[in-house]
């Protein structure tokens, strides 16, 4: 007889790996040599191409999935109507249309540069119509304003006005006339002008003669009472008449001219002054070494240094000058130079530093007479 089961055995070892099953893998574009192993499938989903089986490493051609157009099929019934879509978007601009003609206006007549071809053009300060402008030119204007008409008839002769009151009574020996109030000669007036009771006036309206009305001179013996009897004249700021006495405002001389207090003038004859000649300011001339004695017979100036030269201006023959060095860095000998003038030293000697110096200029002639003082 058969004996008892016996017990399970122990579990088996692990069978071998299998072989690796194959692959269909896809993607947007071809397949590369990296992608997949031998035997696998690739479908590009593009262009629905399917590649494969790989083989040795390598992908073949792809097969297109999608098979040749069919025959077209038979027309099939009319659909319904669909419902009414919604408003489409608006479409793009037409294109520009052509450019309208102009009527341009201006106060003078329109250049070439004006307008465009078939424009109009009115100058409106002569009333003239321009155009159409051709070929960039514009032809001659026409006048907008028509032929001036006939004249129209004479028209009704006005009432007469009424009789003004009368002129006084003409006064003299008749010459002269009054016309609507105004006094009226048959020709020139000579001789005095007198009046006589109530007829003429004795004065003359201010402007109502003017130097053209006056011909010729004024005799002195036209000049009666308190008036001035006249002495000479003036032509160009020189006296022509006798002589004018100082206490008068006068010259004391038929020769000598006034006074000019702006210009230079030349005064002839000895003067005599009951104070001191001065000048109005010493002319300070800061740094500079030119020193222009036109502004002032005494001058300063606080520019020198080693032996400095300075430049001398204005000097006049029968002049006399000072200048002061207020430079206390001073040294050497100073010297000097003057347009037209030969320049003579007179005792002078070199400078003294931390001192101030005077030099005093005589012009004598083309000579310029140089001496110095040095301060204590």
């Amino acid at each position: 007889a058969d004996g008892a089961v016996g017990s399970t055995g122990a579990a088996g070892l692990p069978g071998a790996a299998g072989t690796n099953g194959k692959t269909v893998a896809y993607g947007s574009t071809n397949p590369g040599t990296g992608t997949g192993v031998d035997g696998d499938f690739y479908i590009n989903t593009a262009t629905n191409s399917l590649f494969g089986p790989k083989v040795s490493g390598a992908w073949p051609s792809g097969i297109s999935l999608v098979g040749p157009t069919g025959a077209t099929g038979l027309t099939g019934a009319t659909g319904a109507d669909g419902a009414v879509g919604s408003t489409g978007a608006a479409g793009l601009p037409g294109a520009a249309g052509t450019n309208g003609k102009t009527v341009a206006y201006g106060s003078t007549n329109p250049g070439t540069g004006t307008g465009v071809d078939g424009d109009f053009y009115i100058n409106t300060a002569t009333n003239t119509l321009f155009g159409p402008k051709v070929s960039g030119a514009w032809p001659s204007g026409v006048s907008l304003v028509g032929p001036t008409g006939a004249t129209g008839a004479t028209g009704l002769t006005g009432s007469t006005g009424a009789t003004g009151p009368a002129g006084p009574a003409p006064a003299g020996t008749g010459i002269v006339t009054v016309s609507s109030g105004t006094l009226q000669t048959s020709g020139l007036l000579t001789g005095d002008v007198t009046s006589s009771g109530a007829g003429l006036a004795t004065s003359i309206g201010a402007n109502k003669v003017t130097n053209a009305m006056l011909a010729g001179s004024i005799a002195a013996s036209k000049f009666v009472g308190t008036d001035i009897t006249t002495l000479g004249t003036i032509t160009t700021g020189t006296w022509n008449g006798t002589t004018l006495a100082i206490t008068n405002g006068g010259t004391g001389s038929t020769t000598q001219n006034f006074v000019d207090l702006t210009n230079d003038q030349s005064i002839g004859g000895a003067k005599q002054f009951q104070k001191a000649a001065t000048n109005t300011i010493a002319y300070n001339a800061e740094t500079s070494l030119t020193i222009d004695f036109g502004q002032s017979n005494l001058a300063y100036t606080s520019g020198g240094g080693t032996a400095p030269a300075y430049i001398l201006q204005n000097i006049k023959n029968g002049g006399a000058y000072s200048l002061i060095l207020t430079s206390t860095t001073n040294s050497g000998v100073g010297t000097f130079t003057a347009a037209g003038f030969t320049i003579k030293y007179m005792g002078t000697t070199s400078l003294t530093t931390g001192k101030d110096h005077i030099y005093s200029f005589i012009a004598v002639g083309s000579v310029v007479y140089v001496s110095m003082a040095t301060e204590n």
